[in-house]
């Protein structure tokens, strides 16, 4: 079986069967990611599909071919914020008050809205880690040799993404990183 590494040369080099061969390989954690996120399945569907457009279209820019799980899996995350965002927009210009079955979900839309932006403020490799171990819900042994760094150092940045995200939900202005070197 071909390592990420080698499916990413073949399909820069115009197989279009290693460009199948990485769908298969990441499209449920793709999809699983997608659907965390935004909470609905016809979305996570989506998110899927846009995130591997977007992947296949700039894959000559990935730096390290061995690392195109994380790299996809930050552009999941990314399109699946932006469908959040999008929708809701969508619902703030769609509903000038909610109905009563749709204020109750109001708060959850709100909340996941929040959690997001946090997310997003979060320094990349926190982030990385974070999305990984939370959203798509690998194991610290499965993220430190996607990310090709050590199971103790996985949990480090777990653990920093953790506080940072506690800490930014507490009200904390500004950059999660800004008392920090």
């Amino acid at each position: 079986m071909e390592g990420d590494g080698e499916l990413v040369a073949a399909m820069l080099a115009g197989e279009s069967a290693a460009a199948r061969s990485l769908y298969e390989r990441h499209g449920k954690a793709v999809w699983r990611l997608a659907l965390r996120v935004v909470q609905r399945t016809d979305l996570a569907d989506d998110c899927v599909q846009e995130t591997f457009i977007r992947a296949f279209d700039h894959i000559a820019e990935l730096r390290d071919p061995g690392s195109f799980g994380a790299w996809l899996m930050n552009i999941a995350y990314r399109v699946a914020v932006d469908v959040v965002r999008s929708e809701l927009r969508h619902k703030r210009a769609v509903e000038s008050l909610p109905a009563a079955d749709t204020f109750e979900e109001l708060p959850d839309v709100l909340l996941r809205a929040m959690l997001i932006d946090c997310v997003d403020q979060m320094n990349e490799i926190y982030r990385e880690v974070f999305v990984l171990y939370a959203l798509v819900g690998l194991k610290h042994s499965e993220i430190a040799t996607l990310l090709h760094i050590a199971v103790g150092s996985s949990k480090r940045r777990f653990s920093e993404a953790r506080r940072q995200l506690r800490r930014m939900l507490k009200g904390n202005v500004g950059r999660p990183n800004d008392d920090e070197p």
